[in-house]
């Protein structure tokens, strides 16, 4: 999971430097996905170095996803209702990579249960 948790982490360190360079770098909040990347690579590769503390490392990654996801979305709802009130057109640009950011997460999120799932039944078993 430590391999997957730092292909992620590259991913989204893309998607927000891709949304910030492509807003014009007029957007400092799409730096957000950036750090929130990178703090998901240093945990992964906590994970592989310090192999007695992986559990905690990847426990800290999925509960980082889950924040994340809930930020992500709550951003682009935020700034679509926030931008409609304002009479002006929303940065979709910005709305684009939070979306696919919490969308990334979902799925990480998901092989990370997935995984605690098939480790739990092979214990059982």
């Amino acid at each position: 999971m430590t391999k997957v948790t730092l292909a992620l982490a590259v991913l989204i360190i893309a998607l927000g430097l891709v949304a910030f360079l492509g807003s014009g770098r007029s957007n400092a909040e799409l730096l957000i996905p950036m750090i929130l990347g990178l703090a998901l690579g240093v945990l992964g590769f906590m994970g592989i170095k310090r192999e007695k503390k992986r559990k905690l490392f990847m426990r800290f990654n999925a509960i980082l996803a889950v924040v994340g996801v809930i930020w992500s979305v709550g951003e682009a709802i935020s700034g679509h209702g926030a931008a409609r009130a304002a009479g002006v057109t929303p940065d979709y640009l910005a709305m684009a990579a939070e979306i696919a950011m919490a969308v990334l997460l979902v799925i990480y999120v998901g092989l990370y249960v997935r995984k605690l799932l098939t480790a739990r039944q092979v214990v059982a078993h």
